[in-house]
């Protein structure tokens, strides 16, 4: 007797396969290739790997990207002593809005205040190691 089993590859990505009920080697085949397709970064259409995705208040799409240390100094650069600047200098750095990136300028100009703290305290998160089971 075959069973349909939707098999989910990606966080975006599903198979459909007619599998015999009782063969699991086949179930476990594609849960490995599964496993293997979570495991790639998913990447932004410019090839940045991505670190998280959400929906801004205002029904924009934010997109963080991952980034090394040079992101860092780049903001710093940008902030040109400021220190009040850091936080759009360092969305400027790491973060697209509907898959473009954005000037440090339109974070402070043109941006709704609550898509800036949004992003403030997703960026705060980002950074933060998860607690650890059982403590």
């Amino acid at each position: 007797m075959k069973e349909k089993h939707n098999v989910d590859i990606a966080a975006d990505k599903k198979i459909e396969t007619d599998i015999d009920k009782n063969n699991e080697e086949a179930i476990e085949e594609l849960e490995k290739v599964a496993d293997k397709a979570d495991a790639e970064p998913k990447k932004t259409a410019s090839g940045h790997p991505i670190l998280k995705e959400l929906t801004l208040p205002s029904g924009k799409k934010a997109t963080f990207l991952k980034r090394r240390g040079v992101a860092l100094l780049n903001a710093q650069r940008k902030m040109k002593g400021d220190p009040s600047l850091m936080t759009f200098a360092m969305l400027s750095e790491t973060v697209e809005i509907d898959g473009k990136p954005v000037l440090m300028e339109a974070f402070q100009d043109e941006f709704d205040l609550f898509d800036v703290l949004t992003l403030n305290n997703e960026f705060s998160d980002l950074g933060k190691s998860s607690p650890m089971p059982g403590l």
